[in-house]
């Protein structure tokens, strides 16, 4: 597992922890799980960290789409975007570290 999944997991986790689900998606999964609350929970997890990399990677997808000139400032912009969802999601979980932020950051920058 790689810091970007970890980072994922963890705020999936926090979802669960905090129970602050997203409520079409623990339906999805309390319904498959047949109402076993763990297995809901686990599906959950699953399903919601799928959702994360996706967006992560539609995220990726318009950073790439932009001009690949210098950086710039909407280019910058998203990054700070970025930067200030997870700064909301480490403020709202507690759980995702300064260090875990600047590693995904770092992925975002390093791309072409």
């Amino acid at each position: 597992m790689n810091n970007t999944e970890e980072v994922l997991y963890e705020v999936a986790g926090s979802e669960v922890a905090s129970k602050n689900l997203k409520l079409g998606l623990w339906a999805k999964a309390y319904s498959e799980s047949g109402g076993k609350d763990n297995l809901a929970t686990a599906l959950y997890i699953k399903y919601r960290v799928e959702q994360l990399k996706q967006d992560l990677i539609d995220s990726n997808k318009i950073i790439a789409s932009l001009p690949q000139a210098t950086p710039s400032k909407n280019v910058l912009g998203s990054l700070g975007s970025f930067r200030y969802w997870l700064e909301q999601q480490d403020a709202k979980f507690k759980g995702a570290s300064e260090k875990k932020i600047n590693s995904i950051l770092e992925i975002y920058r390093s791309k072409p």
